[in-house]
C-alpha cells in the first residue's frame, strides 16, 4: 500500500519556522535569566554566607540545596507554564496563562523547601488558622541566597534590573504576607544580616 503525504505548503513552512523561532527565541530568554538566577543564589552562598559558617554538619546539609537549587523549574511542568507567564508569546489566553501558572507555583513551592510556605500547615480544626512550622536552618540559608539572588551584582543592576533597595528592603515591605515562627524569623534576620 503506497502512502502519500501532503507537502506543506510554502506559507505553513514560513508559519511553522515563525512559531518554532519564535518559542526558541522565548526558551533562550527564560534559560538565561533562569540559568543567572541559580548561578546569583550559588554566588550569595559562596560569597556572603558559606564563609561565615563554621558548623560543619550545616554546611553539608546547605551545600547540596544550594547546588540543586530550583532544579524543578527544568521540569516541563514548571518551565513551561513560568515561560508563558514571563515570556509570554500573544499564543494564549492571558486567563489559560494564569491558571498553568499558579499551578506551576503551587508544585514549585510545595515541591521545593526553600519557600517558607512549604512549613505552613492548615489548622486541624480550623483550616483558616495558618500553622508555622520552624524552618530548618539549612532551609532558611537556601531561601536567604534565593532571596539575594535578586540584589547580588547590584551594580549592574542586579537580576530584576534594580539595584535600589536590599535584600531586608524587600523583606521589611513583604514580611506581613509570611506565616513565620519567631525563630525563623531570627534566623531570617541573621542570615539578612550578612548578605546586605
Amino acid at each position: 500500500m503506497k502512502r502519500y503525504i501532503r507537502s506543506a505548503t510554502a506559507a505553513e513552512l514560513q508559519s511553522i519556522q515563525a512559531s518554532l523561532s519564535r518559542t526558541t527565541n522565548e526558551d533562550a530568554s527564560y534559560h538565561e535569566y533562569l540559568t543567572a538566577h541559580i548561578a546569583n543564589v550559588k554566588g550569595v552562598w559562596e560569597d556572603r554566607i558559606k564563609p561565615t559558617v563554621t558548623d560543619i554538619e550545616l554546611l553539608i546539609l546547605t551545600e547540596p540545596l544550594i547546588a540543586a537549587h530550583d532544579e524543578s523549574k527544568w521540569e516541563d511542568d514548571e518551565w513551561y507554564p513560568y515561560l508563558w507567564r514571563f515570556y509570554p508569546d500573544g499564543n494564549m489566553s492571558q486567563e489559560d496563562i494564569d491558571s498553568a501558572f499558579q499551578f506551576a507555583w503551587l508544585r514549585h513551592r510545595n515541591g521545593n523547601k526553600h519557600h517558607w510556605d512549604y512549613w505552613v500547615l492548615l489548622g486541624e480544626d480550623n483550616p483558616m488558622k495558618l500553622e508555622p512550622l520552624d524552618i530548618p536552618e539549612c532551609y532558611v540559608i537556601e531561601m536567604i541566597c534565593d532571596w539575594g539572588s535578586f540584589r547580588y551584582g547590584a551594580a549592574d543592576g542586579g537580576l530584576d534590573g534594580d539595584n535600589e533597595g536590599s535584600t531586608r528592603d524587600w523583606y521589611n515591605e513583604n514580611k506581613h504576607t509570611m506565616v513565620l515562627t519567631e525563630a525563623t524569623e531570627d534566623l531570617i534576620d541573621k542570615y539578612l544580616d550578612l548578605i546586605d
